[in-house]
């Protein structure tokens, strides 16, 4: 069977820690992070590449691109 072309969808739910030292004090914070990706899949043999668009909070927009290898290929 050979692997096509392949639309995703993700949903991430995480948590972000902030630490800046600043004078005269120490800032920290801490947030909630939802996301939500959307990406093609290129596979070529055991080696795939997945650009994608991501929205959420607190990152309103951002782009990405992911290059990864398949131990055994479909």
């Amino acid at each position: 069977k050979r692997e096509e072309l392949g639309i995703f969808v993700q949903v991430g739910i995480g948590g972000i820690t902030v630490t800046e030292k600043k004078e005269p004090r120490d800032i920290s914070g801490e947030s909630m992070m939802v996301d939500m990706e959307l990406g093609l899949r290129f596979p070529f043999s055991h080696f795939y590449m997945e650009p994608y668009i991501r929205a959420g909070y607190p990152v309103q927009l951002g782009f990405g691109l992911v290059f990864g290898y398949r131990t055994e290929k479909v």
